[in-house]
């Protein structure tokens, strides 16, 4: 009796980020902040030119986005988060398949581009299934 206990604005819980305003995205800034990590961690063999797209798409698939998406279950998605969730995804896809040689130039590839070569559900699509 008579125990005070200090309030935390935010706490880290079975690796998902707990706010005091219930606040997802922080989690999302937070777990797409680890994804970004895990990308980098694997960014010796995923910038090998030895190594096939396919593979480094399913290194993509089985080890970098399952980092991002776990606990997703929890989340309400709003437009915003949504678009968070999917400006990351294209940015390690971009990585992945690399720039486009145009007419001596080099650029990165169009979202529609992307969407094209990966022909698999994007994240808040696997998100929402």
């Amino acid at each position: 009796m008579g125990k005070k206990y200090e309030k935390a604005e935010s706490f880290k819980y079975l690796g998902a980020m707990i706010t005091s305003l219930n606040d997802i995205e922080t989690e999302i800034k937070s777990k797409t902040a680890v994804g970004n990590k895990c990308y980098y961690v694997l960014g010796t063999i995923l910038k090998r030119k030895s190594i096939s797209q396919s593979i480094k798409i399913h290194l993509y698939k089985t080890i970098i986005r399952p980092v991002v998406t776990y606990g997703a279950e929890t989340w309400t998605l709003t437009s915003k988060m949504e678009k968070m969730l999917m400006t990351w995804d294209r940015k390690i896809l971009r990585k992945i398949y690399g720039p486009t040689k145009e007419n001596g130039q080099w650029r990165i590839k169009a979202n529609e581009e992307l969407r094209t070569k990966y022909k698999a559900p994007d994240i808040v699509n696997v998100i929402k299934i």
